[in-house]
């Protein structure tokens, strides 16, 4: 998608009020993204200064190497696309081909016991040497020792966070995040 429609989605994407769901079903309903942008603008529902913004984070985005991806992407993933209410936009950082390799997502508690972090830890690391792309959340606890599982095997893993790229939480796994951007991809709606 190029910079000035990436932008208006953008800017749509952040009206208040407004979810992926309903910003979704509006451009598609529409003949185009220009339309649609141009007719939220006249009703005053985006301004100026929206799009100003958005043209900022794609700078940012750009500085940081973060791709973004839309839900009209071919690189976006299809089993995204079938979820009720799809994310509109994704932010990313690695490789964006593990978006395509097969998966399997492993959550847990961030306050694990040390054996169940051990048995989470392993089982990542066999699934991963099976080829599967390792998905988790970034957390301390079971998502913690889900990625360093896969990481540790040489193995796939993709991070999803539920904050901004450029906003790690909890700051304590930052390097893990960092490391997994290397050597994997860190996702994030934000």
């Amino acid at each position: 998608m190029e910079k000035e429609s990436l932008a208006k989605l953008m800017a749509l994407k952040g009206i208040k009020g407004y979810g992926n769901k309903r910003v979704l079903d509006i451009v598609k309903s529409s003949s185009n993204l220009d339309s649609t942008f141009d007719s939220f603008m006249q009703k005053s529902i985006v301004k100026e200064k929206d799009l100003t913004e958005q043209y900022d984070v794609l700078t940012d985005c750009k500085l940081n190497k973060i791709n973004i991806l839309t839900y009209f992407d071919k690189s976006f993933p299809t089993n995204l696309k079938l979820i009720n209410s799809p994310p509109l936009i994704l932010f990313a950082k690695g490789n964006l081909s593990l978006l395509s390799k097969p998966s399997i997502s492993i959550v847990g508690t961030r306050q694990a016991l040390n054996n169940t972090i051990e048995w989470t830890y392993r089982i990542a690391q066999e699934l991963a040497n099976a080829g599967y792309s390792i998905i988790s959340g970034g957390a301390l606890g079971i998502d913690f020792a889900a990625h360093k599982g896969a990481l540790d095997s040489n193995g796939d893993t993709i991070c999803v966070l539920g904050c901004g790229l450029n906003n790690i939480y909890p700051k304590d796994n930052s390097y893990l995040i960092e490391e997994i951007s290397n050597k994997g991809l860190v996702i994030s709606e934000y």
